[in-house]
């Protein structure tokens, strides 16, 4: 009698499948920081965050405004939304004029 030593799976996987591949240790990201208009558009806001405009709504509408995609947001609303997708937003710039302002002003009078 002749006696056949099985090997089970050894002989069918190729060298180095079981090996598992070892990736460095990542600290997490900081979110990233978003620089916010006084008004923007909810479709431009979505864009600016790389995420859908379906998704702003959406998250507009769990906070109670109902807003279209052409309709545009003011500063602080945005922001607020920005920062529910997990944004810093970096604080505008205050100026020594009033950016509304349309009037000119007449310095040498």
């Amino acid at each position: 009698m002749t006696s056949k030593t099985e090997h089970r799976g050894s002989a069918a996987r190729p060298a180095g499948a079981g090996a598992q591949s070892v990736r460095p240790a990542s600290r997490p990201a900081a979110p990233p920081a978003l620089d916010i208009p006084d008004a923007i558009a909810v479709g431009d806001l979505a864009t600016l965050m790389r995420v859908t405009a379906i998704d702003v709504i959406k998250q507009l509408m769990r906070r109670g405004y109902m807003y279209t995609i052409n309709e545009v947001l003011d500063y602080d609303l945005a922001a607020d939304i920005a920062e529910d997708f997990g944004y810093d937003i970096v604080e505008p710039a205050e100026d020594g004029e009033d950016a509304t302002s349309i009037v000119p002003t007449q310095e040498g009078e």
